[in-house]
């Protein structure tokens, strides 16, 4: 579509002629319908998409939060039940790991 001239003719509907207002807006509305979009199209504003990137923590291994805890935590029996469970098996729940996070976050580690 010619927007120069969609223009010139949506100003021209001011006239103070109704005759040649009337015969502009219907111009217009002829080069809308042939240019296959609606005045709601037109007249909407544009929408923008806006991608988000949300960096995710670095995995910590479960042994370095372990280490790292360790000391300022000696006096904390669930922390030591964990470090010693993790000593033994090698393992530790996903419920166990989240509140491991937790304690490394809060502690100032993470």
């Amino acid at each position: 579509m010619d927007l120069e001239r969609f223009e010139k003719l949506l100003n021209m509907t001011a006239s103070r002629h109704d005759g040649e207002a009337l015969t502009a807006l219907r111009m217009a509305n002829s080069m809308l319908k042939a240019s296959g979009k609606t005045w709601q199209q037109l007249l909407s504003p544009p929408v923008r998409i806006v991608e988000r990137i949300v960096e995710q923590p670095r995995p910590i291994p479960v042994a370095e939060m372990l280490d790292q805890l360790r000391h300022d935590n000696c006096d904390n029996d669930f922390f030591m039940s964990l470090y010693e469970q993790f000593r033994s098996k090698r393992r530790l729940s996903e419920k166990q790991i989240a509140c491991l996070r937790r304690m490394y976050d809060d502690q100032g580690y993470g």
